[in-house]
């Protein structure tokens, strides 16, 4: 064979060779179903880019063991079509519970009740070195009528009475200023001594008041508050915070049992072992 036969058949030998490879890959692609062509072609085209976290990620993902990645569980928050969370899934308050204003108003009373009747009992106990004391201590009726007259006997009654008093002052003594019926030595080896000629029995005290009945306190005391209010008024004006306490002790004073007030006067005194004095 000649060279330039022997050229000719090495290109033809190169030819064919080529023919049947690509001869290889179109019977491949003609066997390939259509839509994994498409596939393999889209990914053959698309440019892939890797970037240093993702190998981090597979590499930590490369050390998890199998079992533990088994058991993750995508986690699936449901949500409705607008994007809210369902109602079943909010956690709704729960409500306290509030008792009725019935229920509280009898609880008050009850305590009230229960405290009120543990101080009765303690004052009933409890005993005292003075009829004043006892009659104050237990707030018994009569004892409020004499608290309360003691307080304002001056708007009720004129102590002491001028018909008691000499016309003139004690020879060498001088009258004292503001105490009708005391006198001050003013001459002589006894300067500065007090003579008082005041009456002592009718004089506006506990002893004097306790020994009168009820009622007559009561009609006292309305007579020293009406006075008082009267002057209050003429003075302040109507109105006035004062005058409406007085008018608390009227209404209360009018509601008095003097009855009640005497007998029960009575039996404070002698459960503490005293006696009106």
């Amino acid at each position: 064979m000649s060279s330039s036969d022997e050229a000719e058949f090495r290109d033809d030998v190169l030819v064919s060779s080529e023919h049947a490879k690509g001869s290889l890959h179109d019977d491949d692609d003609d066997d390939m179903p259509l839509a994994n062509l498409l596939n393999s072609r889209k990914r053959s085209s698309t440019r892939t880019v890797s970037y240093a976290d993702d190998d981090e990620d597979d590499d930590s993902e490369d050390d998890v063991p199998l079992a533990s990645l088994a058991k993750r569980k995508p986690t699936v928050t449901s949500k409705h079509t607008n994007g809210s969370v369902p109602k079943s899934k909010v956690a709704t308050p729960k409500k306290k519970k509030v008792a009725s204003a019935t229920t509280s108003s009898v609880k008050k009373k009850k305590l009230n009740k229960s405290t009120s009747t543990v101080s009765n009992s303690s004052n009933a106990d409890k005993t005292y070195e003075s009829a004043s004391a006892a009659l104050y201590g237990t707030q018994c009726d009569k004892g409020l009528l004499i608290q309360r007259l003691l307080c304002r006997w001056w708007y009720a009654m004129t102590w002491p009475d001028p018909a008691t008093l000499p016309v003139r002052p004690p020879k060498r003594f001088d009258a004292l200023d503001g105490f009708t019926g005391v006198y001050v030595c003013t001459e002589g080896d006894k300067v500065g001594q007090i003579r008082d000629l005041r009456d002592k029995t009718t004089c506006p005290s506990f002893q004097i008041f306790v020994r009168k009945d009820a009622e007559e306190l009561r009609q006292l005391l309305l007579k020293a508050l009406e006075e008082q209010r009267a002057q209050l008024v003429a003075k302040e004006g109507s109105g006035t915070p004062t005058e409406k306490e007085i008018d608390q002790l009227v209404k209360w004073a009018k509601k008095v049992n003097t009855t009640k007030a005497d007998k029960d006067a009575v039996k404070v005194l002698k459960a503490s072992g005293l006696s009106i004095p």
